[in-house]
């Protein structure tokens, strides 16, 4: 039997900054092939220009948005470029809502507060979007998440989030690790 291959494109978080080989998405898996194409600091504009690409696959997933919220780009600029790339998609496509970003320690160097409301309305952005795709809204599903360094997860909350997934995609789409 053929493996299932799940591309997954996104930002640092994908890319696994600061665990370097133990992205969330760095699975071991006799069914499922997970390739790994985060680039640090990309934004959705960056996952746009580069997706065609990464189009042939069983599932398309895509994890972006806290460098266009870093960046000030507004919730619609991102909803808009994860439109376009839900029209060129032809496979099954996962869009992830990132964790929330640290608000305690990241204040002297911007907005925590505002990053994490603009997460919070991506997810209900998402949801108005008409298509066939599925969301997994970590801003919701990962409170308590662990940040290296107030945006990055460790690798605790690698493994967290690795878990969600998995059961994530066991239940949504039939995928056994």
């Amino acid at each position: 039997m053929d493996k299932v291959i799940i591309n997954v494109v996104g930002d640092s978080i994908v890319r696994g900054f600061g665990v370097e080989g133990k992205s969330f998405i760095d699975i071991e898996s006799g069914h499922l092939q997970f390739n790994n194409f985060g680039i640090n600091g990309d934004t959705s504009r960056g996952v746009l220009n580069r997706i065609e690409s990464f189009l042939n696959c069983d599932l398309l997933i895509l994890f972006y948005g806290l460098n266009d919220f870093l960046n000030g780009l507004p919730v619609a600029e991102v909803v808009s470029n994860t439109e376009k790339i839900l029209e060129m998609a032809e496979s099954n496509v996962l869009i992830c809502v990132p964790h929330a970003v640290d608000t305690e320690n990241l204040w002297f160097l911007f907005n925590p507060e505002g990053i994490n409301r603009k997460l919070e309305s991506l997810g209900m952005e998402y949801k108005a979007i008409d298509g066939d795709f599925k969301i997994l809204n970590y801003y919701e599903t990962l409170k308590d998440g662990e940040l290296f360094d107030g945006v990055h997860p460790n690798e605790k909350t690698h493994l967290d989030m690795q878990r969600i997934l998995l059961d994530f995609l066991e239940v949504n789409y039939g995928f056994y690790k």
